[in-house]
């Protein structure tokens, strides 16, 4: 399981990106980014958590909870199959969407043919 630090690792190997690149894209010296990586810095500015999100085009979710991506390399796929487009239309449901969408989710899960061998 993922700290945060280590996600943002993660992400920026996957993406060949130096230390020094993605200060370079955030805006930050490469001595905050070995922060981030290293876990010295417990909770990122709402900016920086941003601007990751931006560029990695993953959802805070990653960051926040990190420990939850029981496959990182899976999850940022699924992710990244959403465009922003879905995403901002899945974010901008009502209760009444927000509540069918679990309930859709929670359906599939129960279907072992959609489940990937690593969780069952």
């Amino acid at each position: 399981m993922l700290e945060t630090g280590e996600m943002i690792k993660f992400l920026r190997t996957k993406k060949k990106l130096t230390q020094d690149d993605l200060g370079v894209i955030l805006g930050v010296k490469k001595s905050a980014i070995q922060k981030y990586e290293s876990g010295a810095v417990q909770n990122l500015k709402m900016e920086t958590l941003k601007q990751l999100c931006e560029y990695f085009n993953v959802p805070p979710v990653v960051f926040t909870h990190p420990a939850r991506m029981n496959d990182p390399e899976n999850a940022m796929g699924f992710f990244s199959d959403l465009n922003s487009y879905q995403q901002d239309r899945i974010i901008n449901l009502n209760e009444r969407g927000r509540q069918r969408l679990k309930d859709y989710i929670n359906n599939l899960l129960k279907i072992e043919e959609y489940q990937s061998k690593k969780s069952r």
